[in-house]
């Protein structure tokens, strides 16, 4: 019994010894910093774009907030996304169709436009993704911009009422 008394008493003396080294070690050794994750680098809040391909597609806007269609089809003509004259009439009676169907569906338009999304994937070609406000609906309008030596110029534009498209390709 004596023997085991001495295991007992190794053991307690053992393990008292150790509790108070891990003590002072503890107490003069600084905490260990646990790694940092890697920050996440920063979404930009908007895609820089050329002031000029903003201005173009803000007059494109304007001719059709103020109901100017002709004048829009008419910027699209001069862009050539719109190039024979048979072209731009039906350019001009799907968008006077659509606008008719738009204001019998959703109300009146709020006058508002919101700029979704800019991408630009070279300083020559841009396209902006809008949403157009009615009282009961919106639209999408999309523009693809081209910058040639002189000018910015539209190389296509689309609109609809279908919003679910705008969410195509986003996770």
């Amino acid at each position: 019994m004596s023997e085991s008394k001495g295991w007992w008493q190794a053991g307690a003396v053992g393990g008292l010894c150790g509790a108070v080294l891990a003590l002072g070690v503890s107490r003069w050794l600084p905490p260990a910093v646990p790694p940092q994750s890697p920050t996440p680098a920063p979404q930009a809040a908007e895609t820089l774009v050329d002031e000029g391909a903003k201005q173009f597609v803000e007059r494109c806007l304007s001719h059709i907030k103020n109901h100017r269609l002709e004048e829009f089809a008419q910027e699209a003509k001069q862009s050539r996304a719109v190039v024979a004259e048979e072209d731009l009439k039906k350019f001009l009676e799907r968008l006077q169709r659509d606008r008719e169907l738009s204001l019998r569906s959703f109300g009146p338009p709020l006058g508002e436009y919101e700029l979704l999304r800019v991408t630009a994937p070279s300083p020559s070609l841009v396209r902006f993704i809008y949403l157009e406000r009615f009282e009961r609906g919106a639209v999408w309008w999309v523009f693809v911009l081209y910058r040639t030596p002189e000018r910015w110029q539209m190389a296509w534009v689309d609109w609809g009422a279908n919003l679910a498209i705008l969410f195509a390709g986003l996770s």
